[in-house]
């Protein structure tokens, strides 16, 4: 059980950025050159496959094997691509627009520092919930295991 609390606030520490800088493309199964050290909230370009069109995206997390996964801009979902590299400013970048709504300000002005301290604890709250809901499923499974001796000890079924 203490494991498994450990293993939460590891997954929180990621999720909320404090992990810092892990993995590379390499471990995503990119295979793009330079795509360097990725993180979450980093923009990237992913596609499909040689020949497919690259897209615009964000990393969202890391699977279990060391993969990550990217939110492209303007999906619900986000993805393992098999090609990722650092959104730079290329055709294919500029092609793909910022969502409705999604500031345009340069890095380090005042609108966008304020954004990233609303983002940042944004991250932490969404972090926080997910602690209390891992924590709520290792009192459930505790509580089911009490459930399952008891039913043994007094032979119901």
């Amino acid at each position: 059980r203490e494991e498994e609390q450990q293993q939460v606030g590891r997954n929180v520490r990621q999720r909320i950025g404090l992990a810092g800088s892990v993995g590379s493309a390499g471990a995503a199964g990119g295979s793009s050159a330079g795509a360097g050290g990725l993180q979450i909230g980093l923009r990237v370009e992913v596609r499909g496959g040689d020949g497919k069109p690259w897209r615009a995206g964000t990393v969202t997390g890391q699977r279990k094997k060391g993969k990550w996964e990217v939110l492209v801009d303007g999906w619900d979902k986000p993805f393992v691509w098999p090609h990722m590299r650092p959104l730079t400013e290329s055709p294919a970048a500029a092609s793909s627009p910022a969502p409705p709504g999604c500031p345009t300000e340069p890095p380090g002005s005042a609108a966008s520092s304020s954004l990233e301290a609303e983002n940042k604890a944004l991250r932490t709250r969404l972090a926080i919930a997910q602690l209390r809901a891992e924590n709520s499923e290792i009192k459930f499974r505790d509580m089911e295991k009490k459930v399952t001796k008891l039913k043994k000890k007094l032979g119901v079924t």
